[in-house]
C-alpha cells in the first residue's frame, strides 16, 4: 500500500480528488488530506507518505515552498503539483526538482490518477534498484574473502603485477595492506593430526590456530591471513600506526621481533590448550611484493625440512637467502611452476622465455650438483604434460626419451634446456586442445574433490594445481562442461554441507563455518543468509 497526501486549500478540490482515487480499484492507496502547506508538513512528520498531490497557490505557504521543504526532508517522495497557471516561471520552478511533475487543474481527474500511477511505478522501480544494490553488496561481502584468497594465491604463484595494479586490486578487494610497502611473511604448518586417532578436521584446526594468532598479533599491525593448503597457514604483515608513518622507532623492537614473539606465544597456546602442534617460519626481514613468491618458497622449503626434527619454531636468519642451495632452488621452483602453467595454457612464447631465463641461471659449464634436482623437477613437469596430452606414442619416434629422464645424456645445462625447448615446440604443435575424455576426467575429479573436501582451499589456483590445468582454463572448461560457474558450484556444495551439519549436529556456528571453508563465522552467516534468506541459527531452529 502506498501513502498519498492530497493538499489544497479548496475543500471541494480535495474531496473530488480523494473520491476519484478511492474509486480507482487498480491502485492500492492509503489517502490522507491537508488543507494548507503547514498542515501538510505536520502530516508528513506523522505519516508514511509516498506521493504528494498539492496545489501550487495556497495562502500562508505556497506549494512551491512546500516542495522545497519536502525535498530537504523527504527527498525520495514523489510530488505532483496542481496549478491553474501555464506561466513559464511556475512550470520552471516546479520541474527543477527531481521526481516532480505538474498538472493543470483544468485537466480531468484521469490525468491526476495517471500521474499518481506513474509516481508509484517510479517508486517501485527505485525500490527494486535499492534492493538489487543491497543484494549485490551482501553477495560481494560473502564473495570478498574468496576473491582475496584467489588474488593473493596468484601473487604467491608468481603472477606479475605493478604497484599501480596491486593498489587497485587491494582497494577493490578490501585487502588491508599497502601495495607500495614491504611486507613480512609468516608461514605456519600443522605438524601432525591432533585429537587422538580420529580423522583430523584440518579446516577447524587451521581456524583454531588463526584465532589464537589473532589474539596475539598486536592490533596495530596490518595483516591478512591465507590458508595455503590442507596444512599451511600464511600471514602477510606490515607495520601500522606511527612506525608505518616513519616516526622514530629507536626504543621499539623490530617487526620481526614482535611477530616472532607472537608466533611463539601462539604455538605454546595451541599445544597447551588444544594439543595442536604447529610450526612457524618467520622471515628475517620484510620484502618487496615482487619477491614475495620467492620468499614464500624459501620459507616453505625450510619449514618443511624442520617438520619432525623436534624444532617446532623455525626462524630464517639474516644471510640465509644468500646460500645457493636455498636461493637458487627457490627461483628454479618458481620458474618450474610457471612453465607448468604456461604449458597448460599452450603459451609457447611464455614457455620459451621462462626456459631462456632458466638457462642463464644454470650457466654454460659442467653440471653443478644442485642442478640435478632442478633437472628432475622440470623433467617431471614435461612427463606429466606428455601423459595429460596423450602424446607419448605420437612423439616416441621423434625424440630421444632418454634425454627427458637422464641428465647425463646432455653435455651441459644449456644443452638440456635446448632439449626442453624442442620438446615444448613439439608438444604444443601436435596438441592444440586437450581431448574431451581428459577434460571430462579432470572436471569429474574437481567435482569429487569439492564434494569430499568443502573445508579445504577450493580456489581456482588450488583446483587447477590438482588437475594440472591453468586456473582460467579450468574455469572456462568447467562452465562449458557443466553449465555452471565453478565458484557457484563450490558455494552450493558448501551451502548443502552447512545445511546438513546444522540439521544433524549440535556444532557451533563458528565450527560449522570452518568445516565448510570459511575462516570467519560472520562471513559464513552472511553467505548462508544470502542464499537461504535466514541465518544458520534460524535454520537450525526451524528443524
Amino acid at each position: 500500500m502506498y501513502g498519498v497526501l492530497v493538499v489544497d486549500d479548496e475543500i471541494d478540490v480535495v474531496s473530488g480528488i480523494v473520491a476519484y482515487l478511492k474509486g480507482a480499484g487498480d491502485l492500492d492507496l492509503e489517502i490522507h488530506t491537508a488543507y494548507s502547506a503547514l498542515e501538510a508538513l505536520e502530516k508528513l512528520d506523522q505519516l508514511a507518505i509516498d506521493v504528494i498531490v498539492s496545489d501550487i497557490v495556497m495562502p500562508g505557504m505556497s506549494g512551491l515552498e512546500l516542495l522545497d521543504s519536502v525535498r530537504a526532508l523527504w527527498p525520495h517522495s514523489r510530488v505532483i503539483l496542481l496549478t491553474a497557471h501555464e506561466e513559464f516561471d511556475f512550470i520552471y520552478a516546479a520541474t527543477r526538482h527531481e521526481h516532480v511533475s505538474y498538472i493543470l487543474k483544468a485537466e480531468a481527474f484521469e490525468k491526476i490518477k495517471a500521474a499518481v500511477a506513474g509516481a508509484i511505478r517510479g517508486i517501485e522501480s527505485d525500490r527494486a534498484v535499492v534492493e538489487m544494490q543491497e543484494q549485490v553488496r551482501e553477495y560481494m561481502e560473502t564473495l570478498t574473502p574468496l576473491l582475496q584468497k584467489e588474488y593473493l594465491a596468484d601473487l604467491l604463484a608468481g603472477e606479475l603485477s605493478t604497484e599501480e595494479s596491486r593498489r587497485k586490486r587491494f582497494h577493490d578487494l578490501g585487502i588491508p595492506l599497502d601495495a607500495g610497502r614491504e611486507v613480512l611473511l609468516v608461514l605456519g604448518r600443522l605438524s601432525r593430526a591432533g585429537g587422538g586417532g580420529a580423522r583430523p578436521d584440518h579446516a577447524l584446526l587451521r581456524y583454531t590456530v588463526k584465532r589464537m594468532a589473532d589474539r596475539r598479533f598486536p592490533p596495530e599491525l596490518a595483516q591478512i591471513f591465507l590458508p595455503c593448503d590442507r596444512y599451511g597457514l600464511l600471514w602477510l604483515i606490515q607495520d601500522g600506526g606511527d612506525r608505518a608513518s616513519g616516526a622514530s622507532t629507536q626504543t621499539r623492537p623490530s617487526l620481526n621481533a614482535i611477530v616472532r614473539l607472537a608466533a611463539q606465544s601462539t604455538q605454546t597456546a595451541c599445544m597447551d590448550s588444544f594439543q595442536i602442534p604447529v610450526s612457524f617460519a618467520v622471515d628475517s626481514q620484510s620484502t618487496t611484493w615482487d619477491l614475495v613468491p620467492l620468499r614464500y618458497g624459501m620459507l616453505k622449503m625450510l619449514l618443511e625440512s624442520h617438520i619432525g626434527t623436534g624444532t617446532d619454531l623455525v626462524l630464517i636468519e639474516s644471510g640465509c637467502f644468500e646460500t645457493v642451495s636455498v636461493l637458487e632452488h627457490a627461483r628454479f621452483a618458481q620458474l618450474t611452476r610457471r612453465i607448468e602453467a604456461l604449458l597448460e595454457n599452450r603459451d609457447l612464447v611464455g614457455v620459451v622465455h621462462a626456459l631462456e631465463t632458466m638457462s642463464e641461471m644454470g650457466g654454460a659449464g659442467e653440471f653443478d650438483y644442485w642442478l640435478l634436482e632442478e633437472f628432475q623437477m622440470i623433467s617431471l613437469v614435461y612427463l606429466a604434460c606428455i601423459n595429460r596430452f596423450g602424446m607419448a606414442e605420437k612423439i616416441a619416434d621423434r625424440i630421444d626419451m632418454r634425454k627427458l629422464v637422464r641428465i647425463e645424456e646432455h653435455v651441459n645445462w644449456k644443452d638440456a634446456i635446448r632439449f626442453f625447448m624442442a620438446l615444448t615446440r613439439l608438444l604444443l604443435a601436435e596438441d592444440s586442445d586437450p581431448s574431451r575424455e581428459r577434460a571430462m576426467s579432470a572436471i569429474a575429479k574437481v567435482k569429487l574433490h569439492i564434494n569430499e573436501h568443502p573445508e579445504e582451499d577450493l580456489s581456482l589456483t588450488r583446483l587447477g594445481e590438482m588437475v594440472y590445468f591453468n586456473p582460467s582454463y579450468l574455469s572456462r572448461l568447467f562452465k562449458q562442461s557443466t553449465g555452471t560457474n565453478l565458484l557457484t558450484y563450490v558455494c552450493q556444495v558448501r551451502l548443502d554441507r552447512a545445511r546438513e551439519l546444522l540439521r544433524t549436529t549440535d556444532r557451533r556456528v563458528n565450527e560449522i563455518a570452518a568445516c565448510v571453508g570459511f575462516e570467519s563465522a560472520s562471513y559464513f552467516t552472511q553467505f548462508f543468509k544470502r542464499h537461504t534468506g535466514i541465518s544458520p541459527k534460524e535454520y537450525r531452529e526451524k528443524g
